[in-house]
């Protein structure tokens, strides 16, 4: 005998396919960071749980409806909701995609006054292009889920129907939730951590011993860290940053350095602390001194440091470049990027030339923080033949293979940024390299230009968000390779070496790069030990192994 037809079940059904798109969607998106099973499962799982949720909603509501699902108020919602789910979902499995991280991660970008800084100036109402594509993803994917609606509540389906798709959502929901942790893990989960990866600051009254690869300088000198926002190590090379490749050549290069984090605050905390990149926030809030700073004040140096461009809303950053940590701080806020590290740079050069004039000013210890190379990428230089084709705002977030045409104009863009920063420090201290500063050049991370499936950092640690150019200059800098993974506690390492008149260069150990999520309870950890590599997730009292993790930033099976 054949079920009667469910009206009030209709509906519900409706968003079986919704959910079930839906799910293939999460599949395609996640494989480009997990395994193929396990984001497959990750997929249904979530799909099972959404119609779940969805459908006993619908079903709440529809009982307190007057008359039928398919007149009055009871259509509208149809005609609302279920398009207006379907768009959210794809908002999310979009900004999932292109940036690697969830929609709800990045919402502060769009209501936070002071997150919009971010963006350069103007802010989110001058990059308003960059939106394009994620509207045009969310409108497409609302008038598709509408036109299934429109389809499929004509038709008036078996009971039976609902009741076999709930029990087989159920079930999925319940295996999900009690096997999830039984499954076998994606590889052999090691007793305990891997031992070397604790770097710490040398003291300086260590004593190191005379070594033929050893660094000397004097240590009265100037000695300016000058970080940039987002550099990529492939940055530094002749057409693209002629005055610091210059300097590589010349001097000391790091040419496999990592930032130890693919985010600023955590990034720079490990280069002026001397250690590893975890519990930066949590140290700040103790209040507790920088160690590279302690040095450097140690060594008869003032600290000084100088931004011109940097958000002064979060309150870790703040706490970090501050007065609380810094002899005597240069800063202010400007609108525009470029102003402002112009300013910065002006204001180094300056603080340089005062001291060379007046004998009897101790030297400093610079730190200078320059933005503009920051995402979304804010040039002048648009029209310039060296980068062209060069991206929009609307091609930006669009992926692209690196080596496709859209690809290389979006490099293209971040490339001609990076020229104009190069071409402000040359103009500013070409002159005073060699005889008043020792000038060391880093970044706070990495840069991903879909070289690892995303854009921008802080989404993966990858090659691309992790790794950064370290070239030191000035002084009796001879040319010299260190060809071996360092990370930002060996750069701590070295510029206290540098203050103290000695350094012994870093010998091949770990890596630790961290992750920070603010919005959760834990760390991401990717351990490098040479070829092989470790995801982790850090806990406040303990310490999970995740898997195998290539330079991708993508788990192994």
């Amino acid at each position: 005998m054949r079920c009667p037809a469910s009206p009030s079940l209709n509906v519900p059904l409706v968003l079986l396919p919704v959910c079930l798109l839906g799910a293939v969607a999460t599949a395609v998106v996640l494989v480009a960071s997990l395994p193929l099973m396990v984001a497959v499962l990750w997929a249904v799982w979530t799909a099972a749980v959404s119609w779940l949720v969805l459908a006993a909603g619908w079903i709440a509501i529809a009982h307190r409806l007057p008359g039928s699902l398919d007149r009055g108020l009871g259509k509208r919602l149809v005609d609302f909701w279920i398009p207006f789910v379907g768009g959210l979902w794809a908002a999310h499995l979009y900004v999932l995609w292109v940036a690697g991280r969830t929609v709800w991660f990045y919402l502060a970008i769009c209501f936070g006054a002071d997150a919009q800084q971010w963006l350069g100036s103007g802010g989110v109402t001058r990059h308003l292009p960059l939106f394009v594509p994620g509207v045009a993803t969310i409108l497409v994917s609302c008038l598709a889920v509408r036109a299934a609606v429109s389809l499929l509540r004509r038709r008036q389906l078996p009971a039976r129907w609902s009741r076999v798709v709930t029990a087989s959502a159920a079930a999925v929901l319940l295996v999900g939730w009690v096997g999830g942790d039984r499954l076998p893990p994606l590889a052999h989960a090691p007793q305990r951590l891997p031992a070397g990866w604790q770097r710490q600051l040398p003291t300086l009254d260590a004593r190191p011993q005379a070594e033929p690869r050893s660094l000397e300088r004097e240590p009265s000198q100037n000695i300016v860290l000058v970080v940039i926002e987002s550099l990529r190590p492939d940055a530094v090379e002749p057409e693209t940053m002629p005055f610091l490749s210059r300097l590589a050549e010349q001097g000391t290069s790091f040419p496999e350095h990592y930032s130890g984090a693919n985010s600023s605050l955590p990034g720079l905390f490990s280069l002026l602390n001397g250690s590893t990149a975890s519990g930066a926030a949590e140290h700040l809030a103790a209040q507790r001194p920088l160690r590279l700073l302690e040095a450097m004040r140690q060594s008869g140096r003032e600290t000084v440091l100088i931004a011109g461009g940097e958000p002064s809303g979060d309150a870790a950053w703040g706490r970090m470049l501050s007065p609380a940590h810094f002899d005597r701080c240069l800063t202010r806020s400007h609108a525009d990027w470029w102003q402002g590290d112009r300013w910065a740079v002006e204001q180094l050069s300056w603080a340089v030339e005062q001291r060379r004039d007046d004998g009897n000013r101790k030297p400093m210890f610079a730190v200078v923080f320059l933005t503009a190379t920051h995402f979304a990428y804010e040039t002048d230089t648009a029209g310039d033949p060296r980068f062209q084709p060069q991206a929009s705002d609307a091609m930006l977030l669009l992926p692209a293979d690196p080596l496709s045409r859209r690809g290389v104009a979006i490099a293209n863009r971040y490339r001609a940024c990076a020229f104009r920063l190069d071409q402000i420090l040359q103009s500013q201290l070409a002159h005073l390299v060699d005889q008043d500063l020792i000038l060391a050049v880093t970044g706070d991370h990495g840069q991903s230009l879909y070289d690892d499936g995303t854009i921008a950092h802080w989404s993966r640690l990858s090659d691309a968000q992790t790794r950064v150019p370290f070239v030191i200059a000035g002084g009796d800098a001879r040319a010299l390779r260190i060809d071996h993974p360092t990370v930002h506690a060996d750069a701590a390492a070295v510029l206290a070496g540098l203050a103290r008149g000695r350094v012994e260069l870093p010998r091949p150990r770990p890596l630790l790069l961290v992750q920070a999520n603010p919005i959760a309870a834990y760390e991401d950890w990717v351990i490098v030990d040479g070829a092989s590599r470790s995801a982790w997730r850090r806990y406040e009292d303990h310490t999970e192994f995740v898997g195998g993790i290539d330079r991708r930033g993508r788990l192994l099976w």
